[in-house]
């Protein structure tokens, strides 16, 4: 690396740290529309770390993706404080049906991404289930995907070195939530068929 793109990560660094003496920690870990986890690099670090746990102890993972339908329109409609009061509602009813060991974060946007440790398709199905019917009873609809982590006996992530175990990691975990999109996409269009 030479010495510009080493000042250049000093000076980007010592930006970040002033903004968290500045505005505190909240700030970086939190989304201030939703109070939900920021989408960031330490919400990548608690879903690596879940992931780890889930390939040691054999157990199953699973990710949903969610997306408001309609923000776009209310935003346009009603205005933006509209479409962030929905969007805090739409926040609270979902940390209200998730455990104390599950996390959910504001992907972007109108997207929210849940990760449910210990938990198969199946059980993240009725998770969905549970979220769908409580956001309906308020007036809120949202479409929702689902990924399950499945960890061969071998998998490449096993004794990686910890550089490449990032990597490995992260690719896995952008390939669940590429996963989840889809069929949340999916939903999506199930949901604009029905009258």
């Amino acid at each position: 690396m030479d010495e510009l793109a080493i000042l250049i990560r000093i000076r980007n660094f010592a930006r970040a740290v002033r903004f968290v003496l500045k505005n505190g920690t909240d700030s970086v870990l939190y989304d201030g529309k939703t109070g939900l986890q920021a989408y960031n690099e330490v919400f990548r670090e608690m879903a690596f770390k879940m992931l780890a746990t889930a390939m040691r102890s054999k157990t199953p993972m699973s990710l949903i993706m969610a997306d408001m339908d309609g923000l776009k329109e209310v935003n346009d409609t009603k205005g933006h404080q509209k479409g962030d009061e929905l969007l805090w509602l739409s926040a609270d009813v979902i940390k209200g049906c998730l455990r104390g060991s599950d996390i959910a974060g504001r992907y972007g946007g109108d997207e929210f991404i849940i990760v449910l440790p210990g938990t198969d398709k199946a059980g993240a199905c009725v998770v969905i289930e549970k979220l769908k019917a409580l956001l309906e009873a308020n007036s809120l609809k949202w479409s929702f995907g689902v990924a399950e982590a499945y960890f061969p006996e071998e998998s490449e992530l096993s004794g990686c070195p910890r550089k490449n175990l990032e990597k490995g990691w992260l690719l896995f975990l952008e390939n669940l939530i590429a996963e989840a999109d889809e069929d949340m996409y999916r939903d999506k269009a199930k949901r604009k068929k029905k009258p």
